[in-house]
């Protein structure tokens, strides 16, 4: 009987099997550690990048307020507030499972720089311009909440693994507004101290011209008018090219909704807007005025002064200095309007742009019917006689709702930073997550 060759190989080659499968099921365990245990990692601090951005988001809202009754919209910092509120609603948020905490060691309150893009923290301070943003890092690494629990990482000596994430809200100066009234003042307001004051030369718009103050100061504004405009004056301004010449819409924008006239349409810094003066026509000017006494008799407190929101005004298109447009600054780029060389109304000239936001206290209105019986340049004509007492703050900065989104179906629904927008103005009262 022939004899059959044993195929099974010898004891020797038998044995050399094993070590190759254990080093095969070695690395398949590691591949599952590596798979499962890395994709939960991702999950975990995926969690914790939403938590930090829902904590920074609540902390930045907090941050800057407009709460005080006597000073209705006046911008004061709420450091501790600010803080505490990002801790709670970190609190409320779950990791796997695992209730959050972040200490107050990893809130930190400092500036937010849009153009380099960068975070410098200041801590708190009084001053609103030097705490706008908050910037929050919520972790996972076995000191105050526990570190990942691997799966199969324990197999390889690895059980645990830390994770963090870090996030930043800004509560910056609005590059977008709504104006209560259809007013400008020049960016040379009022000399000395404010940080609108360039090196221009002329402050006569300031009648009389006041000592250095620290606070406000008074400024009465008569409507001139002109051929040209007055660039160290105040002035009525219409939002579009098509409006230049609108005495109907000027009216109407003056009246505001609560009269039966319109609400003025958010604007953004950049914009280009087309000064109007019906300085000529006494009757024009009459009712002007009498629209605007109306509405501050209207709207003024019991201490007699109307909070508006105004623009402020320059000559040079301070978007057109960006060789680069920050991404904040696109959509605000793309909502400019007509690019006409010139409006062609009372004012030929000069183009004027936003150049940021300001916050003023209407405290008188005055305009005498008489005036109408007299015609420019007749010095009992209403263009001389019909004046507004306003107050000009230095160093106040205010909080705006940006409330034309809903009041006017014509306004726009957002907000957009601008890291050229001034300093003496409005900060949003939206915050947004920049890093």
């Amino acid at each position: 009987m022939p004899k059959i060759q044993n195929s099974r190989g010898s004891p020797r080659e038998r044995g050399a099997i094993t070590p190759i499968l254990a080093a095969g099921l070695a690395m398949a365990l590691g591949l599952m550690a590596l798979t499962i245990d890395l994709g939960q990692l991702f999950v975990g601090k995926n969690e914790l990048q939403n938590i930090a951005d829902a904590a920074a988001l609540a902390g930045a809202k907090k941050l800057i307020q407009a709460k005080d009754p006597a000073n209705p919209g006046l911008a004061a910092v709420y450091c501790d507030e600010a803080i505490s509120t990002a801790q709670a609603v970190a609190s409320e948020n779950r990791s796997f499972g695992e209730t959050i905490t972040v200490t107050g060691t990893d809130v930190t309150l400092g500036q937010w720089d849009l153009t380099t893009g960068s975070f410098t923290r200041t801590g708190c301070s009084a001053d609103p311009l030097k705490v706008t943003a908050i910037q929050v890092t919520v972790r996972r690494d076995g000191t105050d909440n526990p570190q990942l629990t691997t799966f199969f990482g324990g197999l390889l000596g690895v059980p645990e693994m830390a994770t963090s994430a870090t996030a930043v809200a800004y509560l910056g100066l609005a590059g977008t507004s709504s104006l209560s009234i259809p007013f400008a003042v020049p960016i040379n307001y009022p000399g000395g101290e404010a940080p609108y004051v360039r090196t221009l030369p002329g402050l006569d718009w300031l009648l009389p011209r006041p000592a250095i103050a620290a606070d406000s100061r008074d400024y009465t504004w008569y409507d001139k008018g002109g051929s040209s405009l007055d660039t160290t004056r105040a002035t009525f301004i219409m939002p579009t090219y098509s409006e230049r010449t609108s005495l109907s819409n000027l009216q109407k924008y003056i009246k505001g909704p609560g009269m039966g006239g319109l609400h003025y349409p958010q604007v953004e810094v950049g914009r280009k807007v087309y000064p109007i003066s019906e300085y000529r026509w006494a009757s024009n000017v009459y009712n002007n005025f009498k629209y605007l006494r109306d509405r501050y008799n209207d709207e003024k407190d019991a201490g007699g002064k109307w909070r508006v929101t105004a623009a402020v005004y320059g000559t040079d298109d301070p978007l057109a200095s960006l060789p680069t447009p920050h991404p904040w600054l696109k959509l605000a780029q793309r909502l400019l309007g007509p690019k006409a060389a010139h409006a062609c109304a009372s004012y030929t000239a000069p183009s004027v742009y936003v150049q940021g936001f300001v916050t003023l206290d209407i405290t008188e209105v005055s305009c005498e019917y008489s005036c109408k019986y007299y015609s420019y340049p007749d010095e009992r004509s209403c263009y001389n006689t019909c004046y507004v007492e306003m107050e000009v703050p230095l160093k106040d900065n205010f909080v705006t709702t940006d409330q034309g989104a809903t009041s006017d179906p014509m306004g726009q629904d957002y907000h957009d930073m601008n890291p050229i927008a001034h300093k003496v103005g409005n900060f949003a009262s939206v915050p947004y997550l920049v890093k």
